[in-house]
Order: structure tokens, then sequence, then C-alpha cells
């Protein structure tokens, strides 16, 4: 009878975190949408703190293959790893720059390669996938676990980034539920209700959040497109 007890608990909360994550989809779209600014043709970067400008990437190339499944666009170098591609790796450094009046390009081809990389979680997670792409499926396996095991702490991933501010990324979050996915691992415990608590009433994911979990700061297109890759 306990068994069966635990089964009916576990199904019955399966099934309440895929409504859950279908509702956060269909909000997340919604904001997306709302973000796009047709005289540009573009999504701009954030409603309250950047309503001006607009990324081409990150941003663009990710609202739109999180969107519609195309990616179009300017090559970036890192964040292709999310549509199969194999990059350079380890990544090399950030490029950013105005390209025409309220328009942003960042790039990965920076002067030297970031030799600290596994201090980040982002590029821990990007190697991952980055290792799954090119055929290495033990190696992707092992940084996705140093990944998850080093930095999550059960509220974010408290990485190098993490220690400079005091503040997690939502985006983190939502790529190791990307990679977990795309290389067949559990997703990290907590990692999908930590994405789920930082969807604002608009739709959109919030950056950053604090120590304690809680929100910090304005709703932005790269985080929220980030989150719905994480959810579909």
């Amino acid at each position: 009878m306990l068994g069966k007890l635990l089964l009916i608990c576990f199904l019955l909360s399966g099934s309440q975190l895929h409504l859950n994550s279908r509702s956060a989809t269909l909000q997340a779209v919604t904001y997306l949408q709302g973000e796009y600014n047709p005289t540009l043709g573009l999504y701009r970067e954030s409603p309250e703190t950047a309503p001006d400008r607009h990324w081409l990437a990150t941003d663009n190339l990710l609202a739109v293959y999180a969107l519609t499944g195309e990616w179009k666009g300017p090559q970036h170098g890192l964040i292709e790893a999310l549509t199969g591609q194999v990059v350079e790796w380890p990544p090399r450094g950030v490029v950013q720059a105005e390209v025409a009046p309220g328009v942003w390009q960042e790039r990965r081809t920076g002067e030297g390669v970031f030799e600290d990389w596994r201090d980040y979680t982002d590029l821990l997670l990007y190697g991952a996938l980055n290792a799954h792409n090119a055929g290495q499926p033990r190696l992707a396996h092992q940084l996705y676990t140093e990944a998850v095991t080093t930095h999550w702490n059960g509220v974010g991933f408290a990485d190098k980034a993490f220690h400079a501010d005091s503040r997690y990324a939502t985006y983190k979050v939502a790529l190791a539920v990307i990679v977990a996915t795309e290389i067949g691992e559990p997703p990290g415990e907590g990692l999908l209700d930590v994405l789920l608590s930082k969807q604002a009433p608009s739709g959109g994911f919030v950056a950053m959040y604090d120590a304690s979990g809680q929100p910090v700061g304005d709703t932005n297109t790269e985080t929220t497109a980030y989150a719905l890759l994480a959810l579909r």
C-alpha cells in the first residue's frame, strides 16, 4: 500500500511539473513576442534595464531559435553548440561592439582563450555540449557532472562569476537543463524547480537572483530564450 501511495504521489508531482512547465512555456513565448521591435526587426535586450539595446548575438540568435527552431544570423563562436555544431575549444575571449545605432553584436573571437573556463558553470556546460556534438560522450558526461557537483548548491551555480558579485545567473540553470537533456543525463536535483521560480508575472525570466533565491532586477530576452529552450 505504501509503495502504491508513493507511486501515486510521484505521478501527481510529475504531472503538476509538466503542467507548470507548459504554462511557463506559453507565458515565455508571449513575453518574447512582446519584446520584438518591428522597426528594427529585432528583440530588445530587456523592458526596463536596456529597452533601446538590441543584441544580434546572443539575444536574437537565441530568441529566434527558441521560438522557431531556426538558426539564422551572425556567427557567435560558442552558442552554436546548442544547435549541434562543434565550436572552437577552449572558448576565446568576448568581443562586443555596436554595429548600428542601438544594435550590438557579441562574438567569441577575442585575443587568447579562457584558461580558467572550468571555473565558470556556463563554460563547463558548453564544454559538455561541445564534447557531445564532437562524439565524445564520456567527456560530455564528465564535464556536466563536474559542473553540477562542483558549482550547484541547491540554490544556484556558485561559480567564479557568482563569487565576484554574490548573484546567481538564471540562464546557467536553464543551460544545465538543456545540456542534461541533450546528453541523456537526468537534470540535477531541483534545477527545473529553481528555473520555474525565476519567471516573472510578465512571462519573462529574471536574469539574476540573490543568495537567498530572490529575483534581482529585470527580465531579459537572453535569459527567457534559454529558459524556453530548457522547457521545450
